[in-house]
Protein backbone atom coordinates (compact mmCIF):
# COMPACT_ATOMS: atom_id res chain seq x y z
CA UNK A 1 0.00 0.00 0.00
CA UNK A 2 1.17 3.45 -1.04
CA UNK A 3 0.01 6.36 0.73
CA UNK A 4 0.85 10.02 -0.38
CA UNK A 5 -0.76 13.08 1.17
CA UNK A 6 -0.49 16.55 -0.98
CA UNK A 7 0.77 19.63 0.82
CA UNK A 8 -1.92 21.98 -0.32
CA UNK A 9 -4.58 19.76 0.71
CA UNK A 10 -5.38 17.10 3.71
CA UNK A 11 -6.30 13.93 2.36
CA UNK A 12 -4.71 10.79 0.84
CA UNK A 13 -4.32 9.41 -2.15
CA UNK A 14 -4.13 5.49 -1.02
CA UNK A 15 -2.85 2.82 -3.96
CA UNK A 16 -3.39 -0.87 -3.56
CA UNK A 17 -1.85 -3.16 -6.16
CA UNK A 18 -2.26 0.14 -8.97
CA UNK A 19 -6.04 0.58 -8.33
CA UNK A 20 -6.51 4.22 -6.82
CA UNK A 21 -8.79 4.53 -3.93
CA UNK A 22 -10.08 7.99 -2.91
CA UNK A 23 -12.79 8.94 -0.95
CA UNK A 24 -15.63 11.20 -2.23
CA UNK A 25 -14.52 14.41 -0.25
CA UNK A 26 -11.34 13.73 -1.71
CA UNK A 27 -12.88 13.92 -5.55
CA UNK A 28 -14.56 16.92 -3.55
CA UNK A 29 -11.48 18.40 -2.95
CA UNK A 30 -9.70 17.66 -6.01
CA UNK A 31 -12.56 19.30 -8.16
CA UNK A 32 -13.30 22.02 -6.23
CA UNK A 33 -9.32 23.11 -5.81
CA UNK A 34 -7.93 22.19 -8.97
CA UNK A 35 -11.18 23.73 -11.59
CA UNK A 36 -10.58 27.18 -9.94
CA UNK A 37 -6.73 27.16 -10.02
CA UNK A 38 -6.83 25.69 -13.56
CA UNK A 39 -9.19 28.80 -14.18
CA UNK A 40 -6.82 30.89 -12.85
CA UNK A 41 -3.74 29.53 -14.83
CA UNK A 42 -5.70 29.49 -18.05
CA UNK A 43 -6.36 33.30 -17.90
CA UNK A 44 -3.30 34.11 -16.07
CA UNK A 45 -1.66 32.42 -18.84
CA UNK A 46 -3.43 33.71 -22.10
CA UNK A 47 -3.06 37.72 -20.58
CA UNK A 48 0.00 39.75 -21.82
CA UNK A 49 -0.31 41.27 -18.56
CA UNK A 50 1.27 38.40 -16.84
CA UNK A 51 4.91 39.09 -18.04
CA UNK A 52 3.93 42.92 -17.30
CA UNK A 53 3.21 43.39 -21.24
CA UNK A 54 0.33 46.28 -22.20
CA UNK A 55 -2.42 44.98 -22.94
CA UNK A 56 -3.29 44.91 -27.20
CA UNK A 57 -4.00 47.43 -28.77
CA UNK A 58 -1.73 49.72 -26.98
CA UNK A 59 1.18 46.89 -26.79
CA UNK A 60 1.36 47.64 -31.01
CA UNK A 61 2.25 51.38 -30.75
CA UNK A 62 5.40 53.07 -31.23
CA UNK A 63 6.49 55.88 -28.52
CA UNK A 64 3.30 58.39 -28.19
CA UNK A 65 6.10 60.79 -26.30
CA UNK A 66 5.48 62.97 -29.51
CA UNK A 67 1.65 63.44 -28.37
CA UNK A 68 2.50 64.01 -24.80
CA UNK A 69 4.97 67.10 -26.01
CA UNK A 70 2.34 68.51 -27.99
CA UNK A 71 -0.28 68.07 -25.28
CA UNK A 72 1.63 69.56 -22.88
CA UNK A 73 4.76 71.68 -24.03
CA UNK A 74 5.32 73.56 -21.06
CA UNK A 75 5.76 70.46 -19.04
CA UNK A 76 9.50 68.54 -18.98
CA UNK A 77 9.74 65.03 -20.68
CA UNK A 78 10.66 63.96 -16.70
CA UNK A 79 7.58 65.24 -15.65
CA UNK A 80 5.67 63.03 -18.25
CA UNK A 81 7.78 59.84 -17.70
CA UNK A 82 7.48 60.31 -13.78
CA UNK A 83 3.65 60.86 -14.53
CA UNK A 84 3.37 57.38 -16.78
CA UNK A 85 6.05 55.22 -14.44
CA UNK A 86 3.53 55.98 -11.84
CA UNK A 87 0.61 54.53 -14.04
CA UNK A 88 2.93 51.39 -15.41
CA UNK A 89 3.45 50.79 -12.01
CA UNK A 90 0.05 50.93 -10.56
CA UNK A 91 -1.16 48.75 -13.54
CA UNK A 92 1.69 46.29 -13.12
CA UNK A 93 3.36 46.87 -16.49
CA UNK A 94 6.71 47.14 -17.84
CA UNK A 95 8.58 50.61 -17.93
CA UNK A 96 9.88 49.83 -20.89
CA UNK A 97 6.05 50.12 -22.49
CA UNK A 98 5.02 53.73 -20.51
CA UNK A 99 5.73 55.90 -23.75
CA UNK A 100 3.57 53.88 -25.71
CA UNK A 101 0.74 55.70 -23.45
CA UNK A 102 -1.21 58.02 -25.51
CA UNK A 103 -2.64 60.74 -23.39
CA UNK A 104 -6.05 60.39 -24.68
CA UNK A 105 -6.04 56.24 -23.86
CA UNK A 106 -8.72 56.98 -20.69
CA UNK A 107 -7.56 54.29 -17.70
CA UNK A 108 -11.18 52.68 -17.29
CA UNK A 109 -10.59 51.79 -21.71
CA UNK A 110 -7.05 49.89 -20.73
CA UNK A 111 -8.17 48.81 -17.40
CA UNK A 112 -10.91 46.66 -19.85
CA UNK A 113 -8.52 45.77 -21.98
CA UNK A 114 -7.09 43.73 -19.42
CA UNK A 115 -10.48 42.14 -18.02
CA UNK A 116 -12.58 42.40 -20.42
CA UNK A 117 -15.74 40.89 -18.68
CA UNK A 118 -17.51 42.68 -16.17
CA UNK A 119 -17.42 41.25 -12.40
CA UNK A 120 -13.66 39.29 -12.87
CA UNK A 121 -11.11 39.28 -10.20
CA UNK A 122 -9.01 41.89 -10.96
CA UNK A 123 -5.26 42.92 -8.96
CA UNK A 124 -6.58 46.09 -7.80
CA UNK A 125 -4.57 48.12 -10.54
CA UNK A 126 -6.94 51.33 -10.00
CA UNK A 127 -6.65 50.98 -6.08
CA UNK A 128 -3.08 50.88 -6.27
CA UNK A 129 -2.62 53.79 -8.84
CA UNK A 130 -4.79 55.92 -6.42
CA UNK A 131 -2.67 55.37 -3.70
CA UNK A 132 0.20 55.86 -5.83
CA UNK A 133 -0.72 59.03 -7.43
CA UNK A 134 -2.36 60.09 -3.48
CA UNK A 135 1.77 59.36 -2.34
CA UNK A 136 3.00 61.06 -4.68
CA UNK A 137 0.53 64.24 -5.41
CA UNK A 138 -1.07 64.50 -2.50
CA UNK A 139 -4.97 64.27 -3.68
CA UNK A 140 -7.25 61.41 -3.96
CA UNK A 141 -8.16 59.88 -7.76
CA UNK A 142 -11.51 59.26 -6.57
CA UNK A 143 -12.09 63.00 -5.95
CA UNK A 144 -11.25 63.64 -9.55
CA UNK A 145 -12.79 60.43 -10.80
CA UNK A 146 -14.85 60.01 -13.77
CA UNK A 147 -15.78 57.02 -15.96
CA UNK A 148 -13.84 59.14 -18.98
CA UNK A 149 -10.80 59.85 -17.41
CA UNK A 150 -7.76 60.18 -19.26
CA UNK A 151 -4.29 59.88 -18.90
CA UNK A 152 -3.82 63.29 -20.06
CA UNK A 153 -6.35 64.56 -17.75
CA UNK A 154 -5.03 62.99 -14.76
CA UNK A 155 -1.59 64.12 -15.96
CA UNK A 156 -2.57 68.01 -16.14
CA UNK A 157 -4.88 67.88 -12.51
CA UNK A 158 -1.41 66.19 -11.00
CA UNK A 159 0.99 69.17 -11.93
CA UNK A 160 -1.56 71.81 -11.27
CA UNK A 161 -1.79 69.95 -7.67
CA UNK A 162 1.56 69.32 -7.06
CA UNK A 163 2.63 72.44 -8.37
CA UNK A 164 0.83 74.31 -5.90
Amino acid sequence: MYQKTFAWYDFAIITTLGVIHMSTSAIFLCASGFFPLLLIATVLLRSDHLLGGLPKPYNARACQGKNWRGAFPYLSKQDIREFLSIFVEGFAFSHKERLKLNPEDQILQIYRALYPCRGCADALEVETLAKYIKERYGFSLGDVWHEKITLGELFQITQGVHSL
